[in-house]
């Protein structure tokens, strides 16, 4: 794995909740250089603060109002 968000998808498909993945991620960080540096930069190319970057990028893709479900009309209603 190379990518973070490669990283974050491994995360989030691991833990039960965010706060749980998002727990994870911060002791990787601590403990892996590597990553918190392309996690810095991931932050830094998104517009993302270093603080919400990991949340911002949950919620834009895995957020449930971003469904496509949600986005269907039910035509049948329609007359």
């Amino acid at each position: 794995m190379e990518d973070i968000t490669e990283l974050f998808v491994h995360i989030i498909e691991q833990s039960p909740s965010l706060d749980i993945a998002e727990s994870n991620l911060k002791q990787i960080l601590v403990d892996e250089p590597q990553w918190r540096a392309k996690y810095k930069a991931f932050c830094r190319e998104m517009g993302y603060s270093e603080r919400r970057g990991f949340i911002d990028y949950y919620e834009e893709h895995y957020s449930p109002e971003e469904s496509i479900w949600d986005n269907l009309k039910d035509y049948d209603d329609i007359e």
